[in-house]
């Protein structure tokens, strides 16, 4: 088995979720992420988990239209920057 690293973005509630349910199980955190993933890939298709992933979906759109509207209100609007346009 070769092995991949893949970084991904949890909320703060959501890595601390993971760290405490490890701890709890007595198993490190990256064990636990990997058997979630593992069970989730199982469970694809599923009506469950599909609902999850449309939420998680919005989610990440949601957040990248806020980070691009604040880059391109920072790139706009700061004129204390050479390069920023008037």
């Amino acid at each position: 088995m070769t092995a991949t690293r893949l970084a991904i973005s949890l909320t703060d509630d959501q890595a601390q979720r993971l760290r405490v349910a490890a701890a709890e199980a007595n198993i490190p955190h990256g064990v636990l992420g990997r058997a979630l993933l593992v069970y989730g890939l199982g469970k694809l298709g599923n009506e469950e988990l599909e609902a999850v992933i449309e939420q998680e979906t919005a989610s990440f759109r949601e957040s990248r239209s806020k980070g691009g509207k604040t880059a391109t209100a920072n790139r706009w609007h700061n004129k204390d920057e050479p390069h920023q346009k008037e």
